[in-house]
């Protein structure tokens, strides 16, 4: 409720009647000057008026704000009672057999892993022997190309299939990382 009262509407018709001359009245009756005299009080009213109508638009102001943030948090409210049935609801669909499938094949899928990494390695380290062994032998013209001809084949062969393997290992990492969602997920 919002109450617009001026202070001039307040003022008694004795302060308002004349607009000079009252200095010396207001002297004789035994009353100060600024409660009579019209020129001494109307800066003080008006002062008092723009600060009330600033003030009145502060909390006009205040009370739009307050009513967005009532909306957003019945907004809010909403949502999360919404997501507290969706969370029910999953959680009454969960199979412990599926929790315990989705762990044999995360354990299957972090095996198939290691196998893939240990495999990598494996080829990584045989092309530095590769590698090594080219470098090592610069004697023989003849059985260097033939040799550096066989080891490149090799060589490419076994990029070819590290590159497989990282191949399979990605989409073995994203296997896993999925399943274990689904796993999160489950519990």
């Amino acid at each position: 409720m919002v109450v617009n009262i001026s202070l001039r509407a307040m003022l008694p018709a004795a302060c308002t009647w004349s607009w000079t001359g009252n200095s010396e009245l207001a002297q004789a009756r035994g009353r100060a000057p600024w409660l009579v005299d019209a020129h001494r009080l109307a800066p003080l009213v008006r002062a008092y008026d723009a600060r009330l109508d600033q003030q009145e638009g502060e909390i006009a102001t205040l009370r739009h704000q307050v009513g967005e943030l009532c909306d957003e948090i019945s907004r809010l409210v909403k949502e999360n009672e919404e997501l507290a049935a969706t969370s029910r609801s999953l959680q009454e669909h969960v199979d412990m057999n599926d929790v315990d499938d989705m762990r044999s094949h995360v354990a299957l899928l972090l095996e198939e892993n290691r196998v893939l990494l240990q495999r990598e390695q494996d080829a990584t380290a045989a092309n530095t022997r590769v590698t090594a062994s080219v470098n090592q032998s610069a004697t023989d013209t003849g059985l260097i190309r033939e040799r550096m001809a066989k080891l490149k084949a090799d060589n490419s062969r076994m990029v070819n299939e590290l590159l497989s393997l990282r191949k399979q290992c990605a989409e073995t990492q994203r296997d896993l990382a999925e399943t274990t969602e689904k796993l999160k997920g489950a519990l």
